[in-house]
């Protein structure tokens, strides 16, 4: 089965209401594992792009991202740094590659926790 949102399908997705999100990395910050994605949503009339910096468990058993303790200590979990704001889904999704996303690579909300889990190699 496919993962993947095309661009169309992401914009279509935002548009509806949705959250699309895309795993970005998982590095070392400070020497400790973290993991960095990104989030796209509607939000008061607009769309904000929110990034997303949490210390890495490394447990196949816990793979909800958002449940992760973000790496800044003043972000409560699940909260993120909003990046971006657009007045459209096209513009956000422009912006979420400024930090790094790729076009191509969006998945549905949730979704993310499979791309982290296929990352570590646990599949």
């Amino acid at each position: 089965m496919r993962r993947h949102l095309t661009c169309p399908e992401a914009i279509a997705a935002l548009r509806r209401g949705k959250v699309v999100e895309q795993l970005l990395a998982l590095e070392p910050h400070n020497h400790e594992p973290v993991v960095r994605w990104l989030s796209v949503s509607s939000r008061g009339g607009a769309f904000g792009v929110t990034l997303h910096l949490v210390h890495d468990p490394c447990d196949p058993t816990f793979l909800d991202l958002s449940e992760f303790a973000p790496v800044n200590e003043d972000e409560d979990v699940g909260e993120g740094t909003e990046a971006g704001r657009a007045a459209d889904p096209e513009e956000a999704l422009h912006i979420a590659t400024q930090l790094g996303a790729a076009s191509e690579r969006w998945v549905n909300e949730f979704v993310v926790a499979e791309e982290y889990r296929d990352a570590h190699g646990w599949s």
